[in-house]
């Protein structure tokens, strides 16, 4: 592997306290796994280009990640999965092997095979290193040299040779060759300087243990391991050489390489990674970070974010060095409230109840375990009497501050005290979950606060501060914003709008300001009881949604749901600074923060966070933005600088992307439409697509850009966009249309008068005799099917008498005579209401129950949109499908008939639908049936309907749908039949009469 990274970058301090009371401090850290879109878990290379795309060479390939999404190349020929060695050069290609002996690279787009060296290498896995001039690779025995101007190939034998992997200083890249310094040209190797190193014959250093790596004043450092893992370094230079004193916790380790990274070493190893000082005679460990890993490879990108590759377990990124998470022991729950306390200490408590007494210049902790088990709802430190306050959801206590585990109950015992605060003259404020109080101490214990109180509000409250100069009290309830003067008499604050402020934390500039952070509302700057200014996401917030707000002189602290910010208000023009997840805040449940000197102390959901206010906020420089997706009316197109579209297709979407790690996520971009606008619009944090609707006829130029790029002020996307109208959407098409109709108008009228009033005597000849002959088919359909039915009826009659059924025959014949009338009445119409129709059906299937004996079970339903008396059908239309679903369908079945018909009305289209559904032997049986039994009953009022709804669409605008469905079980077996009318509103009709 290689030695050297190319990257420079300046490393803070990393501090590692372990003490018997003290407690671990590490940087945060960011860990992307298969959940985070990484293809495996196993690597053992990182890389950055100058694009800012970062490079994994893994178990499953050649990976890039650009700050979004993970991205593995592939190569049709390449053999096997595994890529190794990633190496960067000056043209920003990326280079790696494989074990197989295949040398590929990458310009960013596809992986390209650049040698085969099966042959050579023979299955032993080389080592890569890439300069300007040559390409080398290692293997056990074999050194083969690329000349990058020539193609030439060279290859040295190395078996009885101590050989080093090569390693660049400046332009050249320098071996260690039998000991001696050796320099890579165009001829082979030629030595450079002798140093006189003897390495110790015993024990016998392992076989590809002997590298260097480059020192920061150009001098190398030789590392050597033996079969017992003992490293032996020495320092190397045109001088001479010298051991190098290695620490006992760096020995007995595996070492997998020393990497130079900027001015800074790391040691990795299968125990994690150590970051060290060697200043040419010893090694200086300063921090061991990572140390359940195996750590394969560390790299810095242009943001000096640490990148670490594991072998078992991904890819773990170092954003800050400044940020650090502190080991505040876990057991206890989550840290609920912070609070100062006194000289270096820190307050905390959890949802355990316990206290920790963290000492922020010692990392010591003294756990103060409270009788209760209710989580920690607020906690104080009595600066009159430098006692710590303890509050439990219930229970509280009071200890010397040098003493916190020596409390006691305080005669103050309310429910879940939120905030409290000492006034002086033995006043104190608090709110609760149902109060907001001002009282003496003596009663403290009374139960009626109301009556001995100063002050007591009846409703909840989150959060009370007084200011500096004694002169005023902010109290936070659930639906106001209070301000008491001096004789506490409340005021309340209304924001610009006149509407109420819902805060839930208070903080207290240098200068006097007080900042209010709400719940979906942002930031509020108050003087006095005047909001003096507003701030949320239109105007730098990264969210409304606001949770607790410190001070540092005149800066404000913020947290959001969405990170953490500062607004610098102490420079000429206001800026806000903001640190997310990208930049080490693991967690935006952000509970409390505490300032103290130029150190701020986190409180989250996830443990407590230390931070340098000086070091932690990193410039942010957005690398080049590019193109990721451009969208058309929902069409993808290919990315390009131009495209055209119609005024009818102007849909328009463009997505984009600045690699790196916070590439997205901590910039601001802005972009225009000139030719539309002029200004620019700034885009919310973490956006990366811009839309627009219906784009008028023009010539636009959409561009994008950081909003503050003062590495790159050129760093924008310009595309040109032209939206066309149809040549018959122009004025001047209008203008020639208009003419030509006018002419043709004249043209057209002078030969039409002399002919039209011939044709409309014609035309009303014709529409009167087609009327006619319309009513007259319908009519004789009418006649014919009345008659079928009262057949059908009759014969059922003759049935009963013939079985001397006298009661059901009378029954049914009075039925049945009601019925005929109505058919009567309702034949001589050319259309009835659905309430007369249901009438007659209901009649209808009466009788056809009884001739069933029961054994028939029909079931009318009628949708809640249907107005029967509002709905218009044809006579006598409904009842013939009702007929052939029982003569045909149910008939034929011995028991369980069942038939269902469902009225629906469908406002949108205006029609009713009518669904009549058996659960009778099907079509095909029926058929089969008839061809067996040819003297069988054909449907005559089916046949006569079919003809009918030809005739009635005729002079219908919206035509008589009718939809036959056969319906089959799961066995494919008939089930029946489903016969679906659709008739529309009467009123779509061409001719009423």
């Amino acid at each position: 592997m290689t030695v050297l990274s190319r990257l420079q970058i300046s490393i803070a301090f990393l501090g590692l306290v372990i003490g018997l009371n003290s407690v671990a401090q590490e940087p945060v850290q960011i860990h992307f796994t298969e959940k985070e879109g990484l293809p495996d878990k196993e690597f053992y290379n990182v890389a950055e280009d100058s694009k800012g795309f970062m490079w994994f060479a893994g178990n499953k390939g050649l990976t890039r990640y650009d700050g979004t999404s993970f991205i593995t190349l592939e190569h049709p020929e390449k053999r096997g999965l595994s890529v190794f060695e990633l190496e960067v050069d000056h043209k920003d290609r990326v280079w790696c092997v494989n074990i197989s002996g295949q040398l590929f690279y990458t310009d960013g787009k596809k992986l390209e095979l650049y040698a085969d060296l099966k042959d050579e290498l023979k299955g032993s896995l080389a080592e890569l290193t890439v300069s300007t001039k040559f390409i080398t690779l290692h293997a056990n025995s074999v050194l083969i040299i690329f000349n990058r101007k020539t193609g030439k190939k060279q290859t040295i034998n190395t078996l009885d040779h101590s050989i080093s992997l090569p390693e660049i200083i400046g332009d050249d890249l320098y071996l260690l060759y039998d000991l001696d310094v050796v320099k890579i040209t165009d001829y082979g190797l030629e030595k450079a300087f002798d140093v006189g190193l003897n390495l110790e014959t015993t024990p016998t250093y392992r076989p590809g243990t002997l590298r260097l790596t480059r020192m920061e004043d150009d001098s190398v450092l030789l590392y050597a391991v033996n079969e017992q893992l003992d490293i032996t370094l020495y320092s190397i230079s045109k001088k001479g050489f010298q051991k190098t004193y290695v620490p006992e916790q760096l020995k007995n380790k595996q070492i997998v390489a020393i990497k130079r990274v900027g001015n800074s070493y790391w040691w990795l190893t299968n125990k994690g990674a150590f970051f060290v000082d060697i200043d040419g005679t010893s090694v200086i460990l300063k921090s061991h970070i990572l140390s359940e890993n195996y750590i394969t490879d560390v790299a810095s990108d242009k943001e000096n974010n640490l990148w670490f590759t594991t072998l078992r377990d991904g890819v773990y990124v170092l954003p800050n060095l400044a940020i650090e998470k502190i080991g505040i022991s876990e057991d206890r729950g989550l840290i609920t409230r912070m609070a100062a306390g006194a000289g270096n200490d820190l307050i905390l408590g959890f949802s355990s109840g316990d206290v920790v007494i963290y000492d922020t210049s010692t990392s010591e902790q003294t756990i103060v375990n409270l009788p209760g088990d209710r989580r920690i709802s607020s906690l104080l430190y009595n600066e009159e009497e430098d006692a710590y306050w303890y509050f439990q959801d219930i229970l509280s206590y009071t200890a010397p501050s040098n003493e916190p585990n020596n409390f006691k109950s305080l005669p103050f015992q309310q429910v879940s005290v939120k905030s409290i605060i000492t006034l002086g003259d033995n006043y104190y404020a608090y709110v609760n979950s149902g109060n907001v109080v001002v009282t003496k101490d003596q009663f403290f214990n009374n139960k009626n606060n109301k009556e001995y109180s100063d002050l007591f509000i009846g409703k909840r409250g989150y959060k009370v501060i007084q200011t500096r100069d004694k002169d005023n009290i902010y109290i936070a309830t659930v639906d106001e914003l209070l301000i008491l003067d001096k004789a506490f008499d409340p005021s309340v604050i209304k924001n610009e709008e006149g509407q109420d402020i819902l805060g839930q934390s208070f903080a207290q500039t240098d200068d006097g300001h007080i900042w209010v952070v709400t719940f979906t509302n942002g930031l509020y700057e108050i003087e006095g009881a005047e909001v003096i200014s507003h701030y949320n996401e239109d105007n730098g917030l990264l969210s409304n949604r606001t949770t607790v707000v410190a001070t540092q002189g005149n800066d404000v602290w913020i947290g959001t749901d969405k990170g953490l910010q500062v607004l610098e208000r102490s420079s000429a023009q206001e800026v806000f600074k903001s640190l997310t997840k990208q930049d080490g805040i693991l967690s935006y449940d952000i509970k409390d923060i505490v300032i103290k000197g130029t150190s701020a102390h986190i409180a989250t959901g996830n443990g407590l966070f230390k931070m340098d206010t000086e070091k932690a906020f990193k410039t942010f420089e957005p690398s080049e933005l590019y193109l990721t997706d451009v969208i058309i009316n929902t069409v993808e197109q290919p990315l390009k600088d131009f495209y055209e579209m119609h005024q009818g297709a102007s849909d328009f979407t463009i997505r984009f992307n600045a690699n790196g790690f916070r590439g997205l996520s901590n910039g601001f971009f802005k972009y225009r439409l000139s030719g539309y606008s002029k200004s620019w619009t700034t885009l919310r944090q973490g956006d990366n697509e811009v839309q627009f609707a219906s784009l008028p006829k023009g010539d636009y130029t959409f561009q994008i850009a950081p909003v503050n790029d003062s590495r790159n002020p050129d760093n924008l996307i310009s595309v040109s966009l032209v939206v066309s109208v149809p040549f018959y959407k122009e004025i001047w098409f209008y203008g020639v249309l208009g003419s030509a109709f006018m002419i043709g108008t004249i043209l057209y009228y002078r030969r039409l008068l002399g002919r039209k009033e011939a044709q409309r005597t014609k035309e009303n000849e014709r529409l009167q005799l087609a009327n006619q002959l319309t009513a007259l088919k319908l009519e004789n359909l009418q006649s014919q099917m009345n008659p079928h039915f009262i057949f059908n009826a009759l014969n059922s009659i003759q049935d009963y008498i013939v079985h001397n059924e006298k009661d059901l025959a009378s029954s049914y014949l009075v039925k049945f005579s009601r019925l005929i009338r109505m058919y009567l009445e309702q034949s001589r119409k050319n259309s009835i209401t659905l309430d007369d129709e249901l009438q007659a059906m209901r009649l209808y299937l009466q009788l056809e129950k009884v001739r069933f004996e029961d054994k028939l079970d029909y079931d009318i339903i009628v949708g809640d949109d249907v107005v029967l008396s509002q709905c218009l059908v044809p006579p006598l239309f409904i009842q013939p499908y009702i007929e052939n679903a029982i003569k045909h369908g149910l008939l034929h079945r011995k028991d369980n008939r069942k038939l269902k018909v469902h009225f629906k009305y469908d406002v949108i289209h205006k029609f009713l639908e009518v669904v009549i559904e058996d659960n009778g032997i099907g079509r095909v049986a029926t058929q089969a049936i008839k061809d067996a039994h040819p003297g069988f009953h054909k449907s005559f009022a089916t046949q006569a309907n079919d003809s009918r709804v030809t005739l009635l669409n005729k002079n219908r605008l919206s035509k008589i749908e009718v939809l036959i469905i056969d319906l089959y079980d799961d066995n494919k077996i008939a089930s029946g039949t489903k016969v679906t009318l659709k008739i529309p509103n009467r009123t779509d009709v061409k001719d009423q009469a």
